[in-house]
């Protein structure tokens, strides 16, 4: 009875693995076919969605008040003039006083004093310190703009969420490339060019830099060759570079 079953066993299992054999060798892997992008946007939301926010900020109600308070934000820095740091930002691990191991005040960007022995300290990596919160404000109210823009359809917001990302695919490339560490000349995958992490520069993309492009994409704030730069420019170099460093099963990788 065992001889049997182990028979019948043995033949089945190689009638499939026979079958499986040929399958595969007759087998074609099926053409991968992407959905053409018809109109944006297609990262920060669906056009759906943005339809349903365009009519509740043409309405009342509290639906209304949430969209208004998204243009009335950007209103706030519409008009200030907008700067960009010399180079990429840093950890804010660095900033605090060797001595007394105490955070820093910022008196400027490039002067930093200890609240208790009173010792000024200034350039690399205090200032860069500094650089960073201005990084991130940019950042910040660009996808802001960009979000107001999409909401209201008047231009002056697109323009502004324009004139950032276009000052970032400028500055890009130029930014020197660094990392966490404090030396000048660092070494390793982990680093960029705006943030000091391949971490800090996933999160900038995924949630400033990508949206805010998306949102203002088909605006008349951004001509082809305005688009052609911030692809080339920044997107792409942004995702070369965090390519570089794989991280494995982390928090860095999901971003």
């Amino acid at each position: 009875m065992k001889e049997r079953l182990f028979a019948g066993t043995w033949l089945l299992t190689q009638f499939f693995v026979t079958g499986t054999a040929l399958g595969a060798e007759n087998w074609t892997a099926p053409a991968v076919r992407l959905p053409a992008v018809e109109r944006h946007p297609v990262i920060a939301c669906t056009p759906e969605a943005l339809a349903r926010l365009r009519a509740a900020y043409q309405a009342g109600g509290p639906a209304h008040v949430v969209a208004a308070n998204i243009v009335k934000a950007a209103d706030k820095f519409l008009d200030d003039p907008i700067t960009f740091p010399p180079r990429g930002g840093q950890h804010n691990q660095w900033y605090q006083c060797e001595k007394c191991e105490l955070g820093l005040e910022t008196l400027s960007d490039t002067q930093h004093r200890c609240p208790k022995c009173g010792k000024i300290y200034t350039g690399e990596p205090y200032d860069d310190v500094v650089f960073k919160r201005h990084h991130s404000r940019n950042l910040s109210q660009m996808r802001q703009a960009a979000w107001a823009y999409a909401i209201t359809g008047d231009r002056k917001y697109a323009d502004y969420a324009a004139k950032i990302l276009l000052g970032y695919a400028d500055r890009y490339l130029k930014y020197p490339y660094h990392t966490n560490s404090a030396t000048k000349q660092p070494k390793g995958l982990s680093g960029g060019h705006i943030d000091e992490q391949t971490l800090g520069e996933a999160t900038t993309l995924s949630r400033q830099i990508a949206p805010a492009y998306d949102l203002i994409h088909d605006s008349p704030a951004l001509s082809d060759a305005d688009r052609k730069a911030i692809e080339e420019q920044l997107i792409l170099p942004m995702l070369k570079n965090l390519d570089k460093h794989k991280a494995g099963k982390s928090n860095w990788q999901t971003w």
